[in-house]
């Protein structure tokens, strides 16, 4: 009587894996709201006429002004537009995480900015790549991604 109903337990929690795989769906709840930041690897920022910032700013949040990213249950992820310090504003966070991946992977941009890296237990880790024009220059500026699931 025991194996039967082990084996029936078994069958069962593959068959709902099977299913959860099948339709697209996570088995751990990645849904929620998070604090990102960006931190430049080598920041070569300066300043110009006006007091101006130029280059590759040190670092960056989304969660500016309590507009966090979240990640709706489907993997899309959106949020508030990326902003480095000094005030120079990227654009809208928009993204995808990648349910059916192993390890879970994810991707985004915020206008000059693309992003992807990894989640794993409420943690979103990563990096990115800035590319934009200042005056005749074009500027490359890349670095890690962090973040932490604050919540629902």
């Amino acid at each position: 009587m025991l194996n039967i109903a082990t084996s029936s337990a078994v069958f069962l929690t593959l068959s709902f894996a099977f299913i959860a795989e099948a339709a697209d769906c996570p088995l751990v709840d990645i849904a929620g709201v998070y604090t990102v930041s960006l931190r430049t690897e080598k920041a070569s920022s300066w300043y110009g006429v006006g007091g101006n910032n130029f280059g590759c700013r040190k670092t960056a949040e989304i969660n500016w002004s309590g507009s966090p990213i979240t990640i709706n249950p489907d993997g899309t992820m959106v949020g508030a537009a990326v902003v480095w310090e000094g005030g120079k504003d990227s654009g809208n966070f928009g993204g995808r995480v990648k349910l059916n991946s192993q390890p879970i992977k994810w991707v985004a941009a915020a206008g000059d900015v693309e992003m992807k890296g990894t989640w794993q237990g409420g943690e979103l880790s990563g990096e990115f790549v800035q590319r934009f024009i200042e005056g005749k220059k074009e500027v490359e500026c890349s670095g890690k991604v962090s973040g932490f699931k604050a919540g629902k």
